[in-house]
């Protein structure tokens, strides 16, 4: 009995001893593999896409164009000290250009820490930088988890001095930039109401993703309950978080305590479990470029022709003759990342129809280049 109960006592030691070292976050500004996990907003994972705007923010609400503009992945998860956040964001046009700090390329965290407390006004606030004061137009214009309600000054006894490559961390990649932090609860306050870090406890939460293409706030993307720019003052257009066992969140778009604020479906959704992680980390190479094959073709009187960008790049596509003759300039432009078409309709650059034969087209993008074969019939 003594033998069996050892070994049960024994397993229950180990099983509990995995199950905590699968949670274990560095703050480097890439993705743990605890991360990898969750795989919806009831587990802490939220996907912010470009339909996903603040309906009253900037001048231009809406006006991403698409994901590769700006959108983001972001994950939450907690310990008895801290609130993690981890975000992948796609943006084409990286800027720290403005003085004011929320004018900038940022994600922004609203807080609530108690949102079934009486009083409903005023939140905590977390902002984060998309650069550094190394890489920032204007350093005066970074924020480094500047903490207090409105993001001012922090309401703590003891100010949060954040250090970087340990309670946050920035990282440019091929498509834009991650972002990773921790928050200690105790700097995590509102009129003296703190955040009960326990299973089962909520807090109300707003995220905000700022977007700057020029030189200032153009729109913001957001996860809430509103939709609404007014988050920053209106802890009833938060969404609800529920902290899970295993380090895990629940993350409902809808306010806890009531209030007028309806979630917006058309503009805040997921994406389905099934489509998996978009991978804002992977480093391209010339190779990841890549020029389709015409169709139709033979063709006549028009063929298109797909290409893929990874990256901003100039594209020049062009036809030629067996000759080697250039024969039209299909494009010469710059692309965004992504998959784009063009349709020949058998004309030279003088407007007329070519004879019927074989030709070439020749895809040129950074130093990625490309020749295939189409055939014109009459």
């Amino acid at each position: 009995m003594k033998k069996l109960l050892l070994f049960i006592s024994t397993m229950l030691i180990l099983f509990s001893t995995l199950t905590f070292a699968q949670f274990s976050i560095t703050i480097d500004g890439e993705r743990d593999d605890f991360y990898n996990t969750q795989k919806g907003p009831d587990e802490g994972h939220i996907y912010l896409p470009p339909q996903a705007y603040s309906v009253d923010s900037g001048s231009n609400p809406g006006s991403v164009e698409d994901e590769y503009d700006l959108s983001g992945l972001l994950w939450f998860a907690w310990d008895e000290l801290y609130l993690y956040c981890y975000a992948e964001v796609w943006d084409d046009y990286i800027l720290v250009n403005n003085t004011t700090v929320y004018e900038n390329d940022a994600l922004e965290l609203k807080i609530d820490p108690d949102p079934l407390a009486e009083t409903t006004t005023g939140v905590a606030a977390v902002r984060l930088s998309s650069l550094g004061e190394d890489l920032a137009d204007e350093p005066l214009g970074v924020d480094n988890l500047v903490t207090g309600p409105g993001g001012g000054t922090p309401e703590i006894d003891e100010p949060f001095d954040p250090v970087e490559g340990e309670d946050y961390a920035r990282k440019l990649t091929e498509l834009g930039y991650n972002l990773e932090f921790r928050l200690p609860f105790d700097v995590i306050v509102r009129e003296n109401k703190y955040m009960l870090a326990e299973v089962g406890s909520i807090f109300g939460l707003a995220v905000n993703l700022m977007e700057n293409d020029d030189v200032g706030r153009e729109t913001v993307l957001q996860w809430s309950a509103g939709m609404q720019d007014q988050v920053w003052s209106n802890p009833q257009l938060h969404g609800t978080v529920t902290f899970l066992e295993g380090n895990k969140v629940k993350m409902e778009p809808i306010n806890s305590a009531g209030g007028t604020a309806v979630n917006d479906s058309a503009h805040w959704y997921i994406p389905p479990v099934e489509d998996g992680i978009k991978d804002v980390n992977k480093t391209f190479t010339a190779d990841n470029f890549q020029l389709g094959q015409n169709y139709p073709n033979p063709f006549n009187p028009s063929t298109t022709i797909d290409f893929t960008v990874t990256k901003k790049e100039l594209v020049k596509l062009s036809i030629f003759d067996i000759l080697g003759h250039e024969v039209k300039t299909l494009v010469n432009q710059s692309f965004s990342p992504g998959i784009h078409s063009v349709t020949w309709d058998g004309r030279d650059e003088a407007g007329e129809i070519v004879a019927s034969g074989v030709y070439f087209y020749r895809f040129e993008a950074g130093e990625f280049t490309d020749v295939k074969k189409l055939t014109f019939i009459q």
